[in-house]
């Protein structure tokens, strides 16, 4: 992905002109990658890397994927239509985002109240 999109001076300009990209290397900084893994897994019920984090400035994630091509395929959809897409939404449909953004919280607020080795009980589902 890296030779693939992050050098592309299309993708180049269309990161550029929507965000503020950061890249994490999760073998220096595991604790973050560890974090936002759990965030991953949570909203796409998988993890794997690249990982790619969109957040606000105040650092709450609204979307989370894995490998992103530039083009879609392997019925993913690709960077030239995601950012787009994200930045429109992120203008014109704010209530989207925070919605996102919520149930993002919630779901990882949920997941720091189980204790390691003990089985939650069936107050922990939710129906």
């Amino acid at each position: 992905m890296e030779h693939e999109s992050f050098e592309d001076p299309e993708i180049a300009k269309l990161l550029n002109d929507s965000f503020i990209s950061i890249k994490v290397d999760r073998e220096e900084r595991p604790d973050i990658d560890s974090t936002y893994m759990t965030v991953c897994q949570m909203v796409t019920g998988q993890g794997g890397w690249p990982l790619t984090i969109i957040m606000t400035p105040e650092k709450k994630p609204f979307f989370a994927g894995t490998y992103i091509p530039k083009e879609p395929r392997f019925q993913r959809i690709g960077l030239k239509q995601l950012i787009p897409g994200i930045s429109g939404m992120w203008k014109h449909e704010p209530e989207k985002v925070k919605k996102a953004i919520e149930s993002i919280q919630d779901g990882f607020d949920r997941s720091l109240d189980f204790e390691a080795g003990i089985f939650p009980g069936l107050e922990a589902v939710d129906y």
